[in-house]
């Protein structure tokens, strides 16, 4: 099977969110998986499939090392706070099987990364379908392949000097905004 051991306790709430999956490709930080996991339950998502070196929780035939399992859970239950409790999970090892995941529960995959290719988050032309939100690696983002697999490819406007937020910061303004559609 492939989610993990946990349930979704969203009930009616997630039923009416247009997100109803975060993929979460080849993100590094462990904290940043579990701030993303509390955001996400906060907002109503369902599912986080994370992909490659992300950090994840402890999953059926894990084949990390015991140190590192423990390690990894620690953090992102540091930061997540109990969250961990309200999603469902998987890994997979490449980005190809995630977006299988997400086209076999009829999701549109939509990449949050900045780029020439990106359309403005506000600009996003409100689909019929549910959603499933990529965000990428915190210093290289999402690679050209995987973004050649995405449905669409928004951006998140920046005002400062820095052409990108935080990777669980992307991830909390791409679902409010992208929840906001009818």
């Amino acid at each position: 099977m492939f989610w993990g051991g946990y349930s979704c306790a969203h009930g009616k709430i997630a039923n009416k969110m247009r997100v109803k999956t975060l993929i979460l490709d080849n993100v590094r930080s462990a904290h940043n998986v579990g701030s993303i996991i509390r955001t996400a339950s906060g907002l109503g998502v369902t599912s986080i499939i994370s992909v490659g070196i992300t950090p994840h929780l402890e999953i059926a035939a894990d084949a990390r090392l015991p140190h590192i399992i423990a390690r990894s859970v620690r953090q992102i239950k540091k930061t997540s706070l109990g969250a961990e409790k309200d999603l469902k999970f998987g890994h997979v090892n490449n980005f190809l099987e995630a977006v299988q995941i997400a086209k076999n529960n009829n999701l549109v995959i939509v990449a949050i990364e900045t780029g020439k290719n990106s359309a403005p988050i506000q600009n996003f032309a409100p689909l019929l379908n549910d959603l499933a939100i990529v965000v990428g690696n915190e210093r290289e983002g999402i690679s050209e392949k995987n973004l050649s697999l995405c449905d669409s490819q928004l951006s998140i406007p920046m005002h400062g000097s820095k052409n990108s937020f935080n990777v669980s910061v992307s991830a909390a303004i791409a679902i409010y905004a992208l929840n906001e559609y009818p």
